[in-house]
């Protein structure tokens, strides 16, 4: 565990039972050089987080400005070799950092690494398999998002070369794989089963709310 994680949670209006269980997932990791950058995208009141006493749990506050902001307010606070994200309302499972730090030490040339996930929630639970190697992966990029974006841990040189936009309102992931992609900026790929991340499906999900917005998003890229 020589290289710190850090993990960006951004955080606007949100369940603060789902908050707590998220957070708790990350606490429990088997791999423990971690900081949890909890980016409080202008919440009232603001997010107070010392019930936790964890050193490693940082909470950079800002006016709300929306998830691309907060996504890169948290990259260029972050200290860590490997930042990975999460939303406020997911699971990781316990060993997901360790397994995601080992396979990007193993493979050098991956600069951006999802997983499988489970839905869960008020749907039927399934889990999603994405595509595992880089060549398909990079192919079907073109037609659709094969990352999982709060799967998600990446090499922090990466964002020395692209960053979030806010071209892709509700679809800024896409955007960035599409960038990555077409540039030549980095490869991509995901870890083989099993999955890394629970993802809760709920009536106030980004892609339920602004479903129409996402979808625009994703057309325009």
């Amino acid at each position: 565990e020589n290289h710190l994680v850090s993990i960006i949670i951004p955080v606007y209006e949100p369940d603060h039972n789902y908050l707590q269980l998220a957070i708790n997932s990350l606490l429990d990791q088997t791999y423990t050089n971690l900081e949890i950058l909890v980016v409080d995208d202008g919440n009232t009141p603001s997010l107070d987080m010392s019930d936790y006493h964890d050193q490693r749990i940082k909470v950079l506050r800002q006016e709300h400005r929306g998830l691309v902001s907060a996504l890169n307010n948290g990259v260029a606070n972050s200290n860590g070799m490997y930042i990975a994200r999460m939303d406020a309302d997911d699971i990781s499972v316990v060993d997901r950092i360790s397994r995601q730090v080992a396979y990007l030490e193993d493979h050098p040339d991956i600069d951006v690494l999802g997983g499988s996930c489970e839905i869960f929630g008020n749907v039927v639970s399934k889990v999603i398999y994405p595509p595992t190697t880089s060549g398909s992966l990079h192919f079907s990029t073109f037609f659709n998002c094969s990352i999982v974006h709060p799967s998600v841990m990446f090499r922090k040189s990466l964002f020395d070369k692209t960053a979030y936009s806010s071209d892709f309102n509700h679809a800024e992931d896409y955007g960035l794989w599409l960038d990555i992609v077409s540039n030549r900026l980095g490869k991509m790929s995901n870890l083989p089963p099993p999955h890394i991340i629970r993802l809760r499906k709920h009536d106030k999900n980004i892609s339920k709310v602004h479903r129409a917005v996402q979808k625009q998003s994703t057309i325009n890229a």
